[in-house]
């Protein structure tokens, strides 16, 4: 998956490389069904991530300093950009009400 962001990020000739802008981590989660008990602990763990108040994720730095009310139109520029510059890339449907996905050919 790193590999793949890193790829991606080469053909969008974005700043610098895509470790200068993103902090990238996986997390590999235990399996729902088998290792319900593991799963939910591994869940708790990754949920506390996302505390602002830990600021593990939401550093000052990556700020753009977006209101929210302007937040979807940027997601979805910023999407809009990516789908462009990716062979085979996947767009969400952006009809409202719609969660088909178009998978996009040549």
């Amino acid at each position: 998956l790193v590999s793949d962001a890193q790829e991606t990020w080469e053909r969008l000739s974005g700043p610098g490389s895509v470790d200068e802008v993103f902090d990238m981590e996986l997390i590999a989660l235990p399996h729902i069904r088998y290792m319900a008990d593991e799963f939910e602990s591994a869940i708790a763990t990754a949920r506390n991530s996302f505390d602002p108040a830990r600021n593990v994720y939401f550093k000052e730095q990556y700020s753009k300093s977006i209101p929210a009310a302007g937040l979807s139109a940027y997601a979805k520029n910023l999407w809009e950009v990516v789908y462009q510059k990716t062979p085979g890339a996947i767009a969400p449907d952006l009809v409202p009400g719609k969660s088909d996905a178009v998978v996009k050919s040549d």
